[in-house]
């Protein structure tokens, strides 16, 4: 099956990583064609600047993208630089959804808005990308996902919604990032029973060590 979600993850040199998650509006081969455009264009662009930062990046991006869209297509989008050394997270955002951030230290669950207008909402004169940085502590989780996680369905058309993901994310937290996906998805499945989804869905979980 061909869809729309992209996530990738870009080892860097000196404990360094750049993921990026997105999500392209519309189903099928239409969007899977976009979403390997963006693929082949972020690795070329990462080939030459690895040092770029994710605001640049984005912005770069979003300028040999567009024009390959129609009017009605677009994609949310989120690149973070990761920093082993100082465990410093930083991003930048395309009005893709939500950052989840457990903090080892108080034990709570942040909700980050990660801002940005979706690639393709801007036509021409692109606005420079916001950028944001983060600093993570031993133990800290970061969990990314699109939107076919939160918006899948049960029988009676109750979403799953992000209220249940952060609940799950929870639960599961002190397992091993792997098998805390595979728990976290397990309870999805649980809550739409015999129901298909209707979206790609994609989980993303990193722990800082």
């Amino acid at each position: 099956e061909v869809g729309g979600d992209y996530y990738d993850l870009l080892p860097l040199p000196d404990e360094r990583l750049f993921a990026v998650i997105g999500d392209v509006s519309g189903k099928g081969l239409p969007a899977g064609m976009i979403m390997l455009i963006v693929r082949t264009t972020l690795h070329l662009l990462m080939d030459a600047d690895p040092d770029a930062n994710p605001a640049r990046l984005v912005q770069t991006l979003e300028e040999r993208l567009v024009p390959q869209l129609d009017a009605l297509t677009f994609m949310t989008f989120l690149a973070l630089k990761w920093n082993g050394r100082d465990r410093v997270m930083t991003w930048s955002g395309a009005g893709h959804e939500h950052i989840l951030w457990r903090s080892a230290q108080d034990g709570v669950i942040h909700r980050i808005r990660t801002g940005g207008l979706a690639l393709g909402l801007q036509r021409e004169n692109f606005t420079p990308r916001e950028e944001r940085k983060l600093a993570l502590a031993q133990g800290d989780i970061v969990a990314l996902y699109t939107d076919g996680v939160t918006d899948c369905r049960d029988a009676t058309g109750i979403a799953w919604g992000l209220d249940r993901l952060v609940e799950s994310v929870e639960r599961h937290h002190s397992l091993p990032t792997e098998s805390m996906v595979e728990a976290i998805l397990a309870d999805l499945d649980r809550f739409r029973g015999q129901e298909p989804p209707t979206d790609d869905r994609t989980l993303v979980v990193f722990q800082s060590t």
